[in-house]
């Protein structure tokens, strides 16, 4: 990551909101640095007083978050503030890291164009043009990163808190289960007159093959239709891969995923994670 990536990564709403976020529950200040002269395979260590959460993603080094004076905290606050950081601002540092790449082969016009489009960050898809995301908007319905959202945990009832808590940020005016329309829809069309609606599944396998297949469907041309779909389940990875729907679906599923059990309790349903995590809003933002 080039200075100028590292200087968009520092201004930008996630790392501020972040930021934020860890002074007020921790008391403590972040910062960004290169360290990797140190090698560690452990999700933080300790450099003097301060405790270091390196980025990493797909193998690639990315930088560091240090933590000032962090290395005094206890352990169960080291887990839940390194969760924190690799939740919220490895997948942005990613993101910084592709575009780097993608302005880089831009300007080698002779080189072939070869980007990982198969990379879906839990911010959005990549896209090298402006985003639009405003964490202000009170009064209109609330934009999230992808019309699929996967919800995972063991716990049903954790899984529609969650679900409940995106909804009210969305400001959709309805909240559906997917249960109680099942047997009048039959095709994406029957969708339209849901238009504007939140979609929970409580659970994608009690849904039949058939009701997959319209969810897929959508996934993979929603024809227009504002629908907001939010997936509960406790599937793995293959399983994911096994489910009988096309593969966009699937993509959504693995790409657009908040792994609920992973996060600290008390963050879980905190409102001002969920809007970082699937929630559009303006990086320009101080």
């Amino acid at each position: 990551m080039g200075f100028g990536m590292m200087q968009e990564l520092l201004n930008g709403g996630v790392w501020n909101k972040t930021s934020q976020l860890i002074q007020d529950k921790y008391g403590k200040k972040i910062e960004f640095r290169f360290l990797s002269v140190i090698e560690s395979e452990q999700p933080f260590y300790s450099t003097g007083d301060d405790l270091v959460v390196p980025l990493k993603s797909r193998q690639k080094y990315l930088g560091d978050v240090v933590i000032q004076r962090g290395a005094m905290m206890t352990v169960d606050e080291k887990m839940e503030l390194t969760d924190l950081i690799q939740f919220l601002i490895e997948p942005q540092a990613y993101n910084l890291h592709l575009k780097s790449v993608e302005n880089s082969l831009a300007h080698k016009p002779q080189l072939e164009h070869v980007v990982d489009t198969n990379v879906i960050s839990i911010f959005g898809k990549f896209d090298s043009g402006e985003n639009t995301l405003d964490f202000n908007e009170d009064t209109e319905t609330r934009k999230t990163i992808s019309n699929i959202l996967h919800l995972k945990s063991k716990n049903a009832l954790l899984r529609h808190k969650v679900a409940s808590q995106i909804h009210d940020i969305s400001k959709s005016p309805f909240f559906i289960r997917m249960q109680d329309i099942s047997k009048s829809i039959h095709s994406v069309a029957d969708l339209k007159n849901l238009a504007g609606s939140t979609i929970f599944i409580e659970n994608i396998l009690q849904l039949t093959s058939s009701e997959i297949e319209i969810v897929a469907d959508f996934a993979k041309d929603n024809q227009g239709i504002e629908l907001q779909f939010l997936i509960g389940s406790d599937l793995t990875d293959k399983e994911i891969a096994s489910l009988p729907c096309h593969e966009q679906l699937k993509n959504d599923m693995l790409g657009f995923l908040f792994d609920i059990d992973r996060v600290p309790s008390s963050q879980q349903t905190q409102a001002e994670v969920l809007e970082l995590l699937f929630f559009s809003f303006d990086q320009s933002i101080s």
